[in-house]
């Protein structure tokens, strides 16, 4: 399990994840947009994006959102996973790493 900086070479395997299940996006705010989804998460400027991989794929992402370095703060949001990562415990892991990373790498 690992949680990458969102790039462009995770586009193709999140693209993959997100097509398993349209309810992956239903309460999202661009639902059945994929592309127009990633685009908005590489480009969001108070965000910071990740690609979860598990099992060695793309089984989703999260994000940081409203990161302000400054005042040592971030929410973690926009989280979602492939079917098959539902009920293996991936979101749990996916969280920790991301609360490890946010106070122990990035001092908040």
């Amino acid at each position: 399990m690992r949680v990458e900086s969102l790039g462009e070479r995770h586009r193709k395997g999140l693209r993959a994840a997100a097509a398993e299940d349209p309810a992956i996006f239903r309460f999202m705010a661009y639902p059945g947009e994929f592309d127009r989804w990633f685009d908005d998460a590489l480009a969001a400027p108070a965000d910071v994006a990740f690609a979860v991989v598990f099992g060695g794929t793309e089984a989703g992402s999260t994000r940081y959102l409203n990161y302000e370095a400054h005042h040592r703060r971030a929410e973690i949001g926009w989280t979602w996973l492939r079917p098959s990562a539902w009920g293996t415990g991936a979101n749990v892991e996916t969280k920790l790493l991301l609360l490890e990373h946010a106070f122990e790498r990035c001092g908040l």
